[in-house]
């Protein structure tokens, strides 16, 4: 006598979760800014905002390594004489010996194969609490460092804002996303000549 066994449907790993709830993820804990031109025209920045002051910097949509063709050749951390940003060492719940930045510190330099060489920087003041480290072994990732792109480990650098720092504050100093798009067809308009 053959004993039948019901046949059981385990779902997929697919139908279980619900995908569209992790992509609001970045509309629901970020607060999406920009600074354009920084120490330099084009030079545009991303600063992603969590609901915790924390800051995730990335590069914006119109900075030249985005959006033009531009070979990366290295990613150079080390900024000054004694200060090497992949060094940054900090322990405990105050961010004990983070490395401090201010709004124009240089997080790296990024040299390019037509011996070009891009400044990415901190735009915001406080302490440096991670720099992204898959940069220094694969350069080209760089390129995939924006804000749409956040949720698969694809930024430049995690500060968190000094203490005096509110979350209004720092948005006030930054461009919305409208501000920011207005701004970009600006860039592109023919300006008017005035005779």
């Amino acid at each position: 006598m053959k004993i039948l066994t019901p046949i059981i449907h385990v779902p997929l790993i697919e139908e279980t979760i619900n995908f569209e709830h992790h992509k609001d993820y970045l509309n629901r804990f970020f607060t999406l800014r920009y600074c354009i031109d920084v120490n330099q025209k084009y030079n545009d920045f991303c600063v992603l905002v969590h609901s915790n002051k924390v800051c995730v910097v990335t590069l914006a949509p119109s900075h030249p390594l985005l959006c033009e063709d531009i070979e990366i050749r290295n990613i150079n951390f080390q900024v000054s004489k004694n200060i090497n940003r992949l060094d940054n060492k900090i322990s405990g719940k105050h961010k004990r010996n983070a490395q401090n930045v201010n709004q124009t510190a240089p997080l790296c330099f990024v040299e390019c194969a037509d011996d070009k060489v891009y400044t990415i920087y901190s735009t915001i003041p406080g302490k440096l609490l991670e720099m992204n480290h898959q940069l220094e072994n694969n350069p080209q990732k760089i390129r995939e460092c924006s804000p749409k792109l956040y949720h698969k480990q694809c930024y430049i650098a995690i500060i968190l804002p000094g203490i005096h720092h509110t979350i209004e504050s720092l948005n006030k100093n930054f461009l919305t996303p409208e501000e920011y798009e207005k701004a970009m067809l600006e860039r592109i308009a023919p300006k008017k000549v005035e005779y």
